[in-house]
C-alpha cells in the first residue's frame, strides 16, 4: 500500500496544466510515463500473486501428503501421539488422534489458502475481465481440493482403518471396540480364544456396503483391551460385550461368535433382555446334560487345564496346528499361528479354566431374546475336523428351536475366513430378517 501511495503521489506531481503553454507536451508525455510505469506495476503485482498461489499450493500439497503418508504409516490401533500424564481429556484427546490430526490438517490448508484469497482481492479487483474467472475462483477450488484430499484418508478399507474407541468396566477395564455403519439392523462379531477382532476381515470386507451397523469388539485380556489379573469367565466377556453394545446404542442384534465367542454370545443372550439372532460359527461347547461319562468329564476338565503351565505357549501353537483343515489356506494358519501364542498366559489359563466349568453350560434354549419367551433364529456353521459328535445336529436342535445347520467336512476351524462369501451371505440374509 505504500508503493501505491508514492505512485499516485508521483502521478499527481505530473499533473500537467492547460497554462504551461509549451511545457504542456512535455508534462503530458511525464504523465503519460506515469501510466505505464503504473501499468507495468501492476502487472508486476499480479505476477507476483500468481507466483505466490503456484509456490503456496504446491508446499500445500507437499507438506500435505506428507503428513497424510505420516499418518497412513502409523499402525491403525495405535494413536499418533500419547500422554505421559493421563486424565479424562488427554485420554480422549489420544484416542481420537487421527481424527484431531486430519481435522487440524484441513484447517491449516484451509486457512493458508483463506489467506490467499485475502491477498487477492485487490489484484481481483483491478482485473474484471472475462478472461480472469478461472483466476478468481482458483483459490475456491484448491480449497475444494485440499477437504477432498483430507476426507480421503477417512475412507474405511480394513477394520484397521476404523477409529478405535473404549468403554470402561469395573471401574478400570477397558474395552476396545470399533464400528462401521449406521443401519438399524446391527451385527456385533465376538472373536475366538486368542484372537482379536482382525479375525473377521472379510466380514468387514463383504458387509461394510450393506446398510448396516457393524461392531467389533476385543474381548478383555485380547487385542487391544485391558488385561487384568483377574478370573476371565463366560460372564466378565458377556458384560463386556453387552457394555459395547449399551455404548453403541444397539438395540436388536445379530451376535456372532467364533469359537469361544459362540459361548460368550450365549451368555449375553442368557443374562440379557436384548432381542438377538445368534450366528455360531464352529462354537465350543461342553454338553453337561445328565447323559455324560465320567471319561468325558475327565477329558474336558485335562483340556480346561492344559494352558496352566509355563509352557502355555507351546500349548497354544500345538493348538493352533490342529485347527487347520486339510484345504485350509496356509494364510491362514499363518494368521492365527501370529496372534493365538501372543495371549498372556494368565488370560489362558484361566479363560480355559472357566470355560469347561459346569455352571456355564445350562441346557437352556436360546430363543430371540433372554426372558422374553419368543423363539429366536439360531444359524450354526460348524466342520467336522474339530471333531463333532455324529449326533450334533440334534444336540443342536434341544438347544436352538429355530435352527438353520450347516456341517461342512474338510473345512479348518477358522471358517469365516475360508468360506467368507458363504458366511457373509447368510449373515446378510439373517440380519435383514432381524
Amino acid at each position: 500500500m505504500e508503493k501505491d501511495k508514492e505512485l499516485e503521489e508521483l502521478f499527481l506531481a505530473q499533473k500537467p496544466h492547460f497554462d504551461d503553454g509549451a511545457d504542456f507536451m512535455a508534462a503530458l508525455t511525464k504523465r503519460l510515463d506515469a501510466v505505464e510505469f503504473i501499468k507495468q506495476h501492476q502487472e508486476a503485482t499480479v505476477r507476483r500473486y500468481k507466483m505466490a498461489m503456484a509456490v503456496a499450493f504446491v508446499v500445500g500439497i507437499i507438506s500435505g501428503g506428507v503428513a497424510i503418508a505420516f499418518m497412513l504409516s502409523a499402525p491403525a490401533d495405535v494413536p499418533l501421539f500419547t500422554f505421559e500424564e493421563q486424565n479424562v481429556v488427554l485420554q480422549w484427546v489420544s484416542e481420537h488422534s487421527r481424527v484431531i490430526f486430519a481435522t487440524a490438517l484441513a484447517l491449516l490448508i484451509s486457512l493458508g489458502i483463506v489467506s490467499l484469497i485475502n491477498n487477492v482481492q485487490e489484484m481481483l479487483a483491478m482485473q474484471r475481465q472475462k478472461g480472469n474467472k478461472t483466476l478468481r475462483y482458483f483459490p475456491y477450488m484448491l480449497l475444494l481440493l485440499s477437504m477432498l484430499l483430507v476426507g480421503c484418508t477417512t475412507k474405511p478399507e480394513s477394520i484397521g482403518d476404523l477409529e478405535s474407541a473404549y468403554v470402561t468396566m469395573d471401574d478400570s477395564v477397558r474395552i476396545h471396540y470399533k464400528q462401521w455403519g449406521e443401519g438399524d439392523k446391527a451385527i456385533c462379531f465376538v472373536h475366538g480364544f486368542g484372537c482379536d477382532m482382525n479375525t473377521w476381515e472379510k466380514q468387514f470386507e463383504g458387509l461394510r456396503d450393506e446398510n448396516l451397523h457393524l461392531v467389533f469388539i476385543d474381548l478383555p485380556g485380547y487385542g487391544e483391551s485391558s488385561k487384568p489379573h483377574v478370573e476371565y469367565t463366560l460372564d466378565f466377556f458377556a458384560r463386556a460385550v453387552n457394555k459395547v453394545l449399551d455404548e453403541t446404542k444397539v438395540d436388536t442384534v445379530v451376535l456372532v461368535g467364533h469359537s469361544l465367542g459362540t459361548p460368550v454370545c450365549r451368555q449375553v443372550l442368557l443374562t440379557g433382555s436384548r432381542p438377538s439372532n445368534l450366528f455360531d460359527i464352529d462354537g465350543v461347547y461342553c454338553f453337561y446334560d445328565g447323559t455324560e461319562t465320567q471319561e468325558y468329564v475327565d477329558a474336558i476338565q485335562q483340556f480346561g487345564h492344559a494352558f496352566d503351565g509355563p509352557d502355555c505357549r507351546q500349548v497354544i501353537e500345538g493348538f493352533v496346528a490342529s485347527l487347520a483343515g486339510p484345504e485350509t489356506p496356509q494364510e491362514i494358519t499363518d494368521y492365527a499361528m501370529s496372534v493365538m501364542p501372543q495371549t498372556p498366559q494368565y488370560v489362558a489359563s484361566s479363560t480355559m479354566r472357566n470355560l469347561v466349568e459346569r455352571r456355564w453350560w445350562p441346557q437352556t434354549q436360546i430363543g430371540a431374546s433372554a426372558g422374553s419367551g419368543q423363539e429366536g433364529k439360531t444359524i450354526v456353521v460348524c466342520t467336522q475336523n474339530s471333531g463333532l459328535d455324529p449326533d450334533n445336529r440334534q444336540k443342536m436342535e434341544r438347544l436352538y428351536p429355530q435352527l438353520d445347520y450347516t456341517e461342512l467336512t474338510t473345512c479348518g476351524h477358522f471358517i469365516h475366513m475360508e468360506q467368507a462369501e458363504m458366511i457373509n451371505e447368510k449373515l446378510r440374509k439373517l440380519a435383514v430378517g432381524v
